[in-house]
């Protein structure tokens, strides 16, 4: 059959199968249709993204096809859900249709799918209130069944009863969670039924909008997870969040199958600052003041959940929250009090700490630099004092150099990026002259960047301290210190984000659109791999749910030819004794003992594959969570000098007040990165100093 006709049945046989109206009460299902500038705007960005994107031109055609299918399938129904495999079984004879849909702004396709799926899932909230009717008591909480974690080696149900034991089981999973949590029955059964009538009224108010945006964004992300397409309301909440990101929680959030999860904590903001609230956490309720009713908020629409975490500056917030599998999915509540970033918590801060090495005392320096921040309105009205991450960490060198310090850290942790141009100067600071960065973008050649004033503001011994959340600018600042062997790099790899976006605006709604790659001086790039420290410490942020990685479809791995530069040291020589050091150092410290627990609980907990559905195994699971907790957590409070703690509730409360409690002292990464820096110096002191430091040495 040729291709067009073959289309138009297609079509044709969706339009009449999807469009049946689902009578439910007094209430319908309406069939969702592109609004009238939708095939306009779905050419135009499909163009746009075509023609713009890093990469050009690339073919839209059976195998692209091929991609947006299987995409737009898991943005519907990632875990497998509600359509059926007879759903799924129709829908592949448009396998290979979408990349000529889309190059003529058809949207028949994208609509007729959505539509079926609205369906689906009108019918199965029915059947799910339905079954809720039956109370706890009609639950089997004492199953063999375990439950999969991870759908992707799930097969589409064959039918509806098969679908039915599906939602059995996950419905005796919410039912034993909310056991476990203390909920009484009659609570429960009222819980599940107002989180699934807020899922029936929002699959029925789910608008041709929202409906044309995922489709379009299946078709973005085949090029990468960074370029998305902004519906206007998106375009407006996205400029929303960028005016107004010093206000209220200081979170990032996105969608993981039904749930709202934290993406990441914005630097100085009340919850990064509260401590509770972890990237990669996700919301399952949403309270507002100290008693509020908390709102369950599983499967709610995330412009709903933001609405609902949005408020006025110094109300409370509180959030129950699921943690990752890594860190036992445990619940909590978190409260956080809404408020302003503090500037002073986001610039750049020092810090000096004192170490004994073999009867001498060595002073070292900390700059904290949460990110590269540069106030471009202010540089651009020529202002003498306009703020920026090199200015403010160059006026605090002047001042650590005036405290003789020995040597330097330079904490680059949760730093998630920002200016790249200040990055780049960053690293003029502490190098002569020469390249700093290499970008290629949009089929142009590749373009040295580099460093021409020949001041330098620090040419002491240094550290550069880095974790799973330092990305983007901080990498290539991390990266470039590195090649140059100009100080040592510590900590974990870091988030592996070498791409650069760009926004467009369309007439309708917005494009942010990836147009370039940024690597390193020697040709490599941070895609993926990030920086690898030269001595590694203990990974406390699970690497498989946060980082570039995590993303499907991120860019690939490439290289171009290296820079021209100098190293400045070899410091490779040295880092086998370093670290050879460090871990006989750490052995036993209370810190590095601690952290490694932390490591070894969270890669034991990501093996885990299957949750159980009987209620006394899950308690035994959780009674052996928190057994453990309390002993890893009190050993390490004994061994900082505190009090031990009783219980779970007592530790929390404890672990809150800690920092503010230590608030004048480093932590033990920062602590053992001095260690280290000392054993740089007094390895080899003409690795450690250039041109006439080497004076402090003799001090």
């Amino acid at each position: 059959m040729p291709r067009l006709i073959r289309l138009l049945v297609g079509v044709c046989v969706v339009s009449l199968t999807s469009s049946m109206v689902a009578e439910t009460g007094t209430t319908f299902l309406p069939t969702l249709e592109p609004l009238p500038v939708h095939p306009r705007a779905a050419r135009f960005i499909v163009d746009q993204v075509r023609s713009n994107h890093l990469i050009r031109n690339a073919p839209l055609d059976d195998e692209a096809s091929s991609q947006i299918f299987d995409r737009y399938l898991e943005v519907l129904d990632r875990r497998k859900q509600f359509y059926l495999a007879s759903d799924i079984a129709e829908f592949e004879t448009f396998r290979y249709e979408f990349d000529n849909a889309l190059k003529r702004g058809r949207l028949e396709l994208a609509f007729s799918m959505v539509n079926r799926l609205q369906n689906r899932r009108d019918s199965r909230y029915e059947w799910i209130l339905n079954r809720l009717e039956r109370g706890i008591e009609s639950f089997d909480l004492n199953s063999s069944v375990e439950l999969p974690l991870d759908a992707d080696n799930l097969e589409w149900p064959i039918d509806s009863a098969e679908a039915d034991l599906r939602w059995e089981h996950n419905l005796t999973d919410s039912v034993i969670h909310m056991r476990l949590n203390k909920r009484e029955p009659d609570e429960i059964i009222d819980l599940l039924t107002k989180r699934y009538i807020n899922r029936r009224n929002q699959n029925r108010q789910f608008t041709s909008e929202e409906a044309f945006a995922s489709y379009i964004n299946s078709f973005t992300h085949i090029y990468d997870p960074h370029t998305v397409y902004f519906s206007p309301r998106d375009a407006e909440d996205f400029h929303m969040s960028m005016r107004m990101s010093l206000e209220g929680i200081g979170a990032l959030l996105g969608t993981e199958d039904e749930y709202i999860k934290v993406i990441s904590l914005v630097k100085g903001g009340p919850a990064e600052l509260d401590g509770e609230l972890k990237a990669a956490d996700r919301i399952v309720a949403v309270g507002q003041d100290p008693d509020g009713p908390m709102i369950d908020v599983v499967g709610r629409r995330i412009q709903d959940v933001v609405d609902l975490i949005r408020g006025p500056r110094g109300t409370i917030v509180r959030l129950e929250v699921l943690e990752p599998v890594s860190s036992g999915s445990t619940s909590k509540i978190v409260s956080i009090t809404r408020d302003r970033v503090k500037l002073e918590e986001t610039a750049a801060k020092k810090k000096v700490f004192s170490l004994q090495h073999e009867g001498v005392e060595r002073k070292i320096g900390v700059i904290e630099l949460p990110k590269m921040y540069a106030d471009l309105a202010g540089e651009q009205r020529g202002e003498d004092n306009y703020r920026s991450a090199t200015r403010d960490v160059a006026n605090l060198l002047d001042e650590l150099k005036e405290e003789n310090i020995d040597g330097l850290i330079l904490d680059l942790r949760h730093n998630g990026g920002g200016s790249l141009p200040e990055a780049l100067k960053l690293v003029g600071l502490f190098i002569e002259t020469g390249p700093t960065v290499v970008v290629k973008g949009l089929g142009r050649k590749r373009q040295v960047m580099k460093d021409n004033d020949k001041t330098i503001a620090y040419d002491g011994p240094l550290a550069v301290l880095v974790n799973r959340s330092s990305a983007s600018a901080s990498e290539i600042f991390a990266g470039a210190i590195q090649d140059y062997g100009r100080g040592l790099v510590l900590g974990t790899r870091t988030y592996g984000k070498g791409s650069i976006q760009s926004i467009l605006s369309l007439n309708h709604g917005q494009l942010k659109i990836t147009q370039g790659k940024y690597y390193r001086i020697t040709g490599e790039t941070t895609q993926h791999n990030g920086v690898t420290p030269d001595i590694e410490f203990p990974e406390l942020i699970d690497s498989e749910a946060v980082g570039e990685s995590s993303y499907q479809n991120s860019l690939d791995l490439d290289a171009l030819e290296p820079a021209e530069f100098e190293v400045m040291a070899d410091i490779k020589g040295i880092v086998d004794v370093l670290t050879e050091r460090h871990e006989q150092r750490t052995k036993d410290d209370p810190h590095f003992v601690y952290y490694r627990r932390l490591e070894e609980r969270m890669n034991h907990n990501r093996e885990i594959s299957h949750i159980s559905l009987n209620e006394d195994e899950r308690q035994a699971r959780r009674e052996e969570s928190a057994a453990w907790r309390l002993s890893t957590e009190n050993d390490y409070l004994r061994a900082l000098g505190e009090e031990p703690v009783a219980t779970i509730d007592q530790l929390d409360e404890v672990m809150r007040e800690l920092p503010d409690k230590r608030d004048n002292q480093v932590d033990g990464m920062v602590e053992e990165s001095g260690r280290i820096l000392i054993d740089y110096i007094n390895f080899n002191p003409t690795l450690a100093y250039r041109d006439g430091a080497t004076a402090a040495l003799e001090n």
